[in-house]
């Protein structure tokens, strides 16, 4: 029988990709994340935020091949991420297009999306009723349509601006037990994938 070698990134955790948009200080969904942060920790799991988000170019068919640095940035810390997380205010009712310019940038090009088979979710802190829910269902399409396994999370978290915690400082406790639950929910998909891949192998080398 052949040996069969299995390179788990982080054996105590999975490594985590965090994008949000948002540039202004003190954005919710900034906030939102330095939760995500501290929960992750907690969870044993390991998380890096992009932090170039306002020095990718608009897209451009003609620099794919040649991207700006901002780009390869990008593209490197998805490609090697066992999960990712977004988190997104909603603009006019959808996805702000910067958000969609950074997904565009690392699904491209064709047949090179580094989101295929990737566990993604979407979060949405918003002052709305609705939680942002449009800007998380249109980001959820575009993210099946580049190839990730996008897990749902159901709903998102609808009038941030009323939300105060006074251990967290912004968000309730039900709030970040949601947060908690698709972190772990993320990290289970990503096993259950590395799974499959070695019984797949281990059935390639009988």
């Amino acid at each position: 029988m052949n040996s069969i070698d299995i390179t788990i990134k982080n054996p105590k955790g999975i490594n985590m990709e965090l994008l949000t948009i948002c540039l202004r200080d003190g954005s919710f969904n900034s906030r939102v994340l330095t939760i995500v942060e501290e929960l992750a920790r907690k969870l044993r799991q390991r998380t890096h935020r992009f932090d170039k988000v306002d020095q990718v170019p608009l897209f451009n068919e003609d620099r794919e091949l040649t991207p700006s640095s901002a780009v390869t940035s990008l593209r490197t810390r998805v490609k090697h991420s066992d999960a990712v997380l977004i988190a997104t205010p909603e603009y006019r009712g959808s996805m702000p297009g910067v958000l969609k310019n950074l997904l565009d940038w690392a699904a491209r090009p064709v047949g090179e999306s580094m989101f295929i088979s990737l566990p993604v979710a979407v979060i949405s802190a918003s002052p709305s009723e609705h939680g942002g829910a449009r800007a998380r269902q249109s980001t959820e399409f575009a993210l099946e349509r580049k190839g990730a396994a996008v897990v749902s999370t159901g709903r998102g978290l609808p009038h941030a601006h009323r939300r105060e915690n006074k251990d967290t400082g912004f968000l309730e406790d039900s709030a970040v037990g949601q947060l908690r639950s698709i972190i772990t929910r993320l990290s289970a998909n990503h096993e259950s994938d590395v799974s499959a891949q070695v019984a797949e192998l281990t059935d390639e080398a009988a």
